[in-house]
């Protein structure tokens, strides 16, 4: 009965986990149980926001990867960190001339999303373009 029920539990474990897809084109260990992305939109270019949305992560956490993506056919660069234990990826994408996207990501590592350190970024990035 023991052996059972803890089979059960393991198969559950194991069905649980899977891949997450990211801001960044890429895939992280978890679950997509709720919402774990914030979107902003400023009237700045692109290499602005992405200087900005750098010194907003630095300020917060720390910065662990600079990328630019060229699978799009928009500018995009991206940048990924961690803040307060939480994985956070940041697309910086140009919508038109005027108008650049800021998507931020922030995924803890047992709980999933983290909207709250999502949205601090997302607030942080814009302080930033404010400045």
């Amino acid at each position: 009965m023991k052996i059972g029920f803890l089979a059960i539990l393991a198969g559950l474990a194991l069905g649980m986990t899977g891949c997450v897809n990211t801001v960044t084109d890429q895939k992280t260990a978890g679950v997509y149980l709720s919402r774990d992305k914030v979107e902003g939109r400023y009237k700045f270019p692109l290499n602005t926001v992405f200087e900005a949305s750098r010194k907003a992560l630095q300020s917060l956490g720390q910065v662990t990867r600079e990328s630019t993506l060229l699978e799009s056919t928009n500018q995009v660069r991206a940048l990924e960190g961690k803040v307060r234990d939480t994985d956070v990826w940041i697309r910086i994408e140009a919508v038109d001339t005027q108008v650049t996207a800021v998507i931020v990501q922030a995924r803890s590592t047992w709980i999933g999303s983290n909207v709250p350190v999502a949205h601090e970024v997302e607030k942080q990035v814009a302080l930033e373009l404010a400045r």
